[in-house]
């Protein structure tokens, strides 16, 4: 995790650079500081943990695995994480900010960042963020085929369709579910205003990622939950800690009691049904993601610089396609 004085740095060279006192793109009002929903006003000794949970990332699962494996006290009832907290009824502005300071220690919402700030009282989500981010081409996938499971409002098109007409509507939230394909993740970690994320919105998703507790990626769910783990000594569970040691001893552990497995993976028939329904939409996919694809690669850069720090390789399902990942892009993004 990145220093409070090497953080501030970056944010100030960001700000700078990018020109954010000359106009106002981030949700920060004028005159305030720039960047403010980034920074605590206050640094208790266990900082209130905010999971911005990216719809179809893995959050559902992440919010379930938080409680299991650390010690903290939760703003509302589980029960309730999955509706942001009831970002409109539960936790109006101020709220948040007026529980952490009562003790509670964990919370979730599926909303912007700007959202959970403002929950906060104005106070920045800083070091306490999680985020997960999510392959491009199967975050989208996972978003169409939410809405062909029973029950749901079924698209009438197929996930190449969904897609052409995402492109059409040119960042309008589909009327379907809910769910904007165009840049999701950028659009709520950057702390942008408009339909579209913003290069500038990809600059400040970058720094919130770096200042997190944890920037995951989805495909490395166990290694991601693992990290978490390793940077909240005061808080995981001593099982915990010892399941995500990567020794002969924390290998008898996660046989025993299966504590990290990998999650939203598609398996079986329905992996081959998405293989089928992906075949010639990576054009069409790369056209909506392209910030997201950038954020994906930087966190996946994080997740493997902690890793490599906490000495939890083990977790890796595939270290080489992380490496990849990682690795500088050739699309100057």
């Amino acid at each position: 995790m990145m220093g409070g004085m090497k953080s501030m740095l970056l944010i100030a060279s960001a700000t700078s650079a990018l020109g954010v006192g000359q106009e106002d793109t981030t949700g920060a009002r004028a005159g305030s500081r720039p960047f403010a929903w980034l920074q605590h006003t206050a640094a208790p000794a266990r900082p209130l943990l905010v999971h911005v949970h990216v719809p179809k990332t893995g959050g559902s699962s992440l919010i379930e695995d938080v409680v299991k494996h650390l010690e903290v006290r939760l703003c509302v009832p589980k029960v309730a994480m999955h509706k942001c907290i009831g970002a409109q009824t539960l936790a109006p502005e101020g709220a948040l900010g007026a529980a952490a300071r009562g003790g509670c220690e964990f919370t979730s919402c599926e909303a912007s960042v700007r959202t959970a700030s403002r929950m906060l009282g104005g106070e920045g989500v800083g070091d306490g963020l999680i985020a997960m981010v999510r392959s491009p081409m199967s975050h989208l996938y996972s978003m169409f085929a939410h809405c062909q499971r029973p029950g749901s409002r079924r698209f009438r098109t197929s996930f190449r369709g969904w897609l052409r007409e995402a492109r059409v509507a040119g960042g309008a939230v589909p009327p379907i579910c809910g769910y904007n394909p165009w840049n999701m993740a950028t659009l709520m970690l950057g702390n942008d205003t408009g339909a579209h994320a913003t290069l500038r919105g990809l600059a400040a998703a970058r720094l919130a990622l770096e200042r997190a507790a944890v920037a995951g990626v989805t495909e490395e769910y166990g290694a991601s939950l693992c990290l978490l783990v390793a940077r909240s000594p005061g808080r995981a569970r001593a099982l915990s800690k010892r399941m995500c040691r990567c020794d002969d001893d924390g290998a008898a552990l996660r046989a025993r009691y299966a504590l990290v497995r990998q999650r939203n993976t598609a398996r079986g028939r329905a992996a081959q049904q998405q293989q089928r329904a992906i075949r010639g939409a990576q054009g069409a996919v790369a056209h909506l993601t392209r910030l997201d694809a950038a954020l994906h690669r930087h966190a996946a850069a994080l997740l493997l610089r902690g890793v490599e720090e906490h000495g939890l390789q083990c977790h890796l399902r595939n270290e080489t396609r992380l490496r990849a990942l990682a690795s500088p892009s050739k699309d100057g993004l």
